[in-house]
């Protein structure tokens, strides 16, 4: 079988290809159709689509000769969902409205979309000015892709054609869905808890959000999920592809975003253990060299870019763009204790959409971006609040959940990794927040990675629980706390869901 599987390594990566060029070709013909930004017509496709995938899915079970096993449906319809809701998000959401730092697609603009345009044009910006001072991988994927639309609508100006961008997020939202499907298996998640970690992330609504972005967001969670989950697998192979599919994840997760650095402290780590224990049992060589070839793939890939200002601008490595105090999204007027402490009232009071320039306390806030980003919707307040409250539950069951595992499974050095990464990014993110207290900093989009740590936890509880065999006083217990999980998983997926569906422009 593993034979067979190298023989047919390009299925996957042409599998992408296919995603990529499938997901441009709705974009066409959503613009042909003038129906990109029609919220009630991309949302009426949505519903479409879910009732096309179930009679899809009835035939294939009526007609196949071939058995599915019941777990392997219900992950196909999870990711048939996770893909309808973001893709139809990305559709039906205008480029200008929910982004960051976006600005003017014009040569006279320093935003996002202007570094895009830059890019289509063939140059980089002349300056590190405001959004400038990223790295251009995911710039270059949009301005690439903006070349692609172009040709096919006989448009060339980028300046027309911006809206096409947000296929790059849009594709690596989508991908990054697979890569946690593959991550979950390969760290023990079987059947039942493979299903509700799954299901987790795939109606997880900061990705829904992500999907349509012009930024480098979504490609950096993906080059961080294929980093982390390669650098298992080269743990466990000692492989040289391993090695080389890990560099290339952090070259180019570093050249989308500086953040990537976060997760390679963990393959760092690893590495030092792994060259520590070859050291001892004579076999360092193979390690110096692979250590030679990652460093000759990543570096190059992940830092010219940094290097290119730090020589041109005198920008430092590690440079983040400071904001004035006297911006309006600055909190640092309010106490630590204000800012860091839980406050559930700042959680459901009105207003219940963030408010950047008011709000100062960091579980509020990254909690509301988590499930809606930093915008309002025109919804009901009562499904917002519904959302808040079961995301929020889950967040609260998610640490506890970890906490079990991560006792249970001292021993397991991927559960381990999972829960080094889940405190590497948590730590970084309240220095981040101590050193810039501005709200825009308290944005769940800096630690994604996080809720797929909380979703796995969850599940391997379940999973653990199930294993066990006790009393049947602890048993009755297991069982309650097994249906709590299931019980506000499908809540909080019902919610997620209505929210995405049925949620319009902002007022």
């Amino acid at each position: 079988m593993k034979e067979q599987m190298r023989h047919q390594w390009w299925k996957r990566p042409l599998a992408y290809v296919m995603l990529y060029a499938i997901l441009v070709f709705l974009y066409i013909y959503y613009d042909k159709m003038e129906w990109n930004a029609n919220t009630d017509i991309v949302q009426f496709h949505m519903i479409l689509a879910v009732g096309l995938s179930i009679f899809g899915f009835l035939a294939w079970k009526i007609f196949s000769k071939k058995e599915l096993d019941k777990y392997d449906g219900i992950l196909v319809a999870m990711v048939c969902m996770g893909f309808i809701l973001r893709i139809g998000y990305c559709l039906y959401t205008p480029w200008f409205l929910r982004q960051h730092d976006i600005a003017t697609p014009s040569l006279d603009s320093n935003g996002h979309a202007a570094y895009i345009v830059y890019l289509f044009n063939g140059k980089l910006p002349d300056t590190n000015d405001y959004q400038f001072y990223h790295p251009p991988f995911y710039h270059i994927c949009s301005a690439i892709t903006l070349h692609i639309i172009g040709f096919f609508k006989g448009e060339s100006k980028a300046e027309n054609l911006i809206e096409g961008s947000k296929m790059v997020s849009c594709f690596a939202t989508c991908v990054t869905l697979i890569q946690v499907k593959h991550l979950f298996k390969e760290i023990g998640l079987k059947k039942y808890a493979l299903c509700i970690a799954f299901g987790i992330v795939a109606l997880f609504p900061y990705f829904f959000i992500a999907s349509g972005t012009i930024n480098n967001d979504a490609l950096s969670i993906l080059f961080m999920v294929i980093a982390f989950r390669y650098t298992l697998k080269w743990y466990e192979s000692k492989s040289w592809k391993d090695i080389v599919v890990t560099a290339l994840a952090y070259g180019f997760g570093m050249m989308t975003k500086s953040s990537c650095a976060t997760m390679a402290l963990f393959t760092a780590g690893v590495m030092i253990y792994v060259f520590v224990k070859a050291c001892k049992g004579g076999t360092w060589l193979l390690y110096v060299k692979q250590y030679l070839l990652f460093g000759g793939i990543a570096l190059p890939l992940g830092m010219w870019y940094a290097i290119r200002n730090l020589v041109k601008f005198n920008q430092p490595i590690n440079y983040v763009l400071e904001l004035p105090v006297e911006n309006p999204v600055w909190c640092g007027d309010h106490t630590i204790a204000e800012r860091f402490l839980p406050d559930l009232s700042l959680i459901f009071n009105e207003p219940i959409f963030c408010n950047p320039c008011e709000d100062y306390n960091i579980y509020a806030y990254s909690l509301k971006t988590a499930m809606m980003g930093e915008y309002s919707f025109v919804i009901s307040t009562h499904i917002v609040s519904a959302l808040l409250l079961f995301g929020g539950l889950l967040a609260v069951m998610s640490l506890l959940a970890m906490i079990y595992v991560i006792i249970r499974k001292t021993k397991d050095f991927k559960w381990i990794s999972l829960v080094s990464v889940w405190v590497i990014q948590m730590v970084s993110f309240v220095i981040f927040n101590v050193q810039y207290p501005f709200a825009c900093t308290m944005d769940y989009r800096y630690i994604p990675f996080t809720s797929l740590v909380g979703a796995a936890s969850l599940g391997m509880t379940v999973q653990l629980m199930k294993q066990r065999t006790d009393s049947k006083p602890t048993g009755r217990l297991k069982k309650v706390m097994e249906l709590c999980v299931i019980g506000i998983s499908i809540l909080f997926a019902i919610f997620s869901i209505s929210f995405y569906f049925i949620s319009k422009t902002e007022a």
